[in-house]
């Protein structure tokens, strides 16, 4: 599991920045599962490669613990 707050900066994926200051890369979520601001809390794993352009470790999520509500 990872969590932290969503930052801007992302190109291709957004980003997040844990509590240890380390930022990541988010693949597999769109800026509308993670709007920036929000906290944010996957479940997944790191990979080698990915299309993500930002920070050092890119963190695939296969499931998100924390779904924002979206207003109606």
């Amino acid at each position: 599991m990872l969590s932290g707050v969503v930052i801007s900066g992302g190109i291709n994926c957004p980003m997040l920045k844990l509590d240890s200051g380390e930022t990541v890369s988010l693949m597999g979520v769109t800026p509308q599962n993670a709007p920036v601001g929000s906290t944010f809390s996957g479940s997944g794993v790191f990979v080698r490669h990915s299309t993500c352009q930002q920070a050092e470790r890119t963190f695939r999520v296969e499931a998100i613990l924390n779904p924002v509500e979206q207003a109606q």
